[in-house]
């Protein structure tokens, strides 16, 4: 197993729970991940979340992008995960895309050249190890 080198990440989670209550159009598709333990819903939510399991992240360069019009991961999301970001000290950059949609990111080509460069430089860095 290789370790990881980058996490590169479109319009992702940052707090299950969060997402959970206040986006009703995920809420199938959370339950279904996470239907299999046992338990009380939110506390699982809670529990899995990345916001709340940072002390586990790996010490390796994160790239984010969001979008502005996103109305599943709103712009309230981000403070918490800049903030945990900045605690671990990791190096990390969080594009925020005026007028993108919800992993939309195919129809904003300045997104999409900064996401598929951060990849492409995780992957360079890996073969410089």
């Amino acid at each position: 197993k290789r370790p990881a080198v980058g996490c590169v990440a479109n319009c992702p989670v940052t707090d299950l729970y969060k997402i959970f209550r206040d986006s009703p159009g995920l809420r199938s598709s959370i339950i279904s991940e996470y239907l299999h333990e046992d338990g009380n819903l939110e506390e699982i939510l809670i529990k899995h979340s990345p916001v709340r399991v940072a002390d586990k992240l790996p010490d390796i360069p994160y790239f984010f992008v969001f979008g502005g019009q996103d109305a599943e991961i709103t712009e309230d999301h981000l403070p918490p995960l800049k903030e945990i970001m900045e605690k671990r000290g990791f190096d990390h950059t969080i594009l925020l895309v005026p007028g993108m949609f919800h992993c939309d990111i195919g129809t904003h080509p300045e997104a999409l050249d900064a996401y598929l460069n951060a990849i492409c430089s995780f992957i360079d860095r890996a073969g410089q190890r």
